[in-house]
């Protein structure tokens, strides 16, 4: 058995790799969520689906399970989404200017051609912050 990829342990560069093939894939088939990418045959379970998430994780240990949370403050897309002032919950559901962003817009749409067009934003803004951190 071949074991998965963790990407929480993955340069950056390459956290936004995985999550360029994810949001590629997703334009490319609208009709599922991101948990339907082929991909995540290679590599591990990723909090919320998201390659960013994952490595931006804390991880929280609880009396009864060890869960992770992601910290928008580390996020590498946290420019790209002009995520604001952090409420202290440390949650991306709280920030200040979550409403509004490509994934919010992505999560809550009905219809393919919508779909089709927040998850081509993501794929935008996920090529910006590859060529930040190349220094293109």
């Amino acid at each position: 058995m071949r074991t998965k990829i963790k990407v929480s342990e993955l340069p950056d560069l390459q956290v936004l790799k995985v999550c360029l093939e994810l949001w590629t894939w997703v334009v490319d088939h609208p009709d599922y969520e991101k948990g339907g990418w082929p991909g995540w045959t290679k590599y591990d379970y990723c909090e919320n689906y998201c390659p960013c998430c994952e490595k931006s994780g804390l991880i929280l240990h609880t009396s009864y399970k060890i869960a992770l949370r992601p910290r928008c403050e580390v996020c590498l897309l946290k420019d790209k989404f002009k995520v604001g002032k952090c409420t202290g919950r440390q949650e991306f559901f709280y920030c200040e200017n979550y409403s509004g962003s490509p994934w919010e817009h992505f999560r809550l749409a009905y219809t393919r051609r919508t779909k089709k067009k927040w998850a081509q934003k993501m794929v935008d803004i996920t090529n910006e912050a590859i060529k930040e951190l190349k220094g293109d």
